[in-house]
């Protein structure tokens, strides 16, 4: 009884096996996921704000903005640039009450929402100061004609802005620090670039359906891989075997007709004669034969002529 339950043993054990694999490439698709799109990070609500907001423009400007910087002019001086700009007002940031740079964080976080563009964020820092932050997102192309990276051209920028600037700003009038920073921005980007970097666009925020969707095209696409290099492995595996087996009987074949030889050339005689003739024929049909299905026509024709010789 338990020979004849071993083919469905082994066929579950087989099915089991393959089950593992793909839940296995399901958790790795996963993984890849959870390290692509880390979707436990999160902005701030008023990051995501005023991301939206520049979809729609370059600047983005606080219903309660002091008025010491024109977005008008901001908007005209940045053009096409990659650069935005936030202009909020001068009460503090709630979302940002627990850190030491509110207004850097959250120029970090819309950053993070525009990841192709240089960011300018004026705010309260923690003492109640209206300040600029200045930070690049993370996808901000690396210079192109020098070997500087996006970073050190984005403090480069800041550092030539920022001492034309400070003989233009007033305390009633922010504005210059803009166009000195798009000046700066232009010189150190022709020199570094070639050609301006123009702004990209600011991607839609994900929703709960669209994590979904992207979780399962990324984990279908690594069990469709996987799926994909076991056919191919078990291809080679079976080409391999078949190989084998043709060796085998190529082998095996050599040496009966080797033995055949023998026979043929010493047992001379009228009777034997045609018998070495379809020797002679099945010998050069087999040094010609490649193909399994060749060789199988030798070996009948092996068996027969060896049943003649018995005779």
């Amino acid at each position: 009884m338990a020979t004849e339950h071993r083919p469905v043993r082994a066929e579950g054990d087989a099915v089991n096996r393959i089950t593992s694999w793909v839940v296995a490439a399901a958790v790795i698709g996963l993984i890849g996921f959870f390290a692509a799109m880390q979707p436990w990070r999160s902005t701030s609500d008023l990051a995501r704000s005023i991301a939206g907001s520049l979809r729609e423009s370059s600047v983005h400007v606080a219903e309660d903005a002091p008025g010491l910087v024109n977005p008008d002019r901001a908007r005209t001086v940045i053009g096409d640039r990659a650069i935005v700009a936030a202009i909020l007002g001068t009460a503090p940031l709630q979302e940002y009450a627990d850190s030491d740079q509110p207004n850097r964080d959250l120029c970090k976080d819309i950053a993070e929402l525009a990841p192709t563009n240089l960011v300018i964020v004026f705010a309260a820092d923690k003492d109640g100061e209206y300040d600029s932050a200045y930070c690049n997102g993370p996808d901000f192309p690396d210079p192109t004609q020098t070997d500087e990276d996006a970073d050190r051209f984005a403090l480069g920028v800041i550092i030539a802005a920022e001492t034309a600037w400070s003989y233009r700003t007033t305390e009633t009038d922010r504005t210059p620090e803009i166009e000195e920073y798009v000046l700066a921005f232009d010189a150190e980007a022709g020199e570094q670039y070639g050609k301006l970097p123009r702004r990209g666009t600011v991607p839609d925020l994900p929703t709960f359906g669209r994590l979904a969707l992207t979780a399962a095209a990324m984990v279908a696409c690594t069990v469709v891989l996987f799926l994909i290099l076991r056919s191919a492995a078990l291809a080679a595996r079976r080409k391999a075997r078949t190989e084998r087996a043709r060796s085998r009987l190529r082998s095996a074949l050599d040496a009966r007709l080797n033995r055949l030889a023998d026979i043929v050339l010493h047992e001379p005689g009228a009777a034997n004669a045609e018998a070495a003739q379809r020797y002679v024929e099945t010998l050069h049909r087999f040094r010609e034969a490649d193909e399994r299905g060749q060789l199988d026509e030798v070996r009948a024709e092996v068996d027969e002529l060896e049943k003649e010789l018995r005779r």
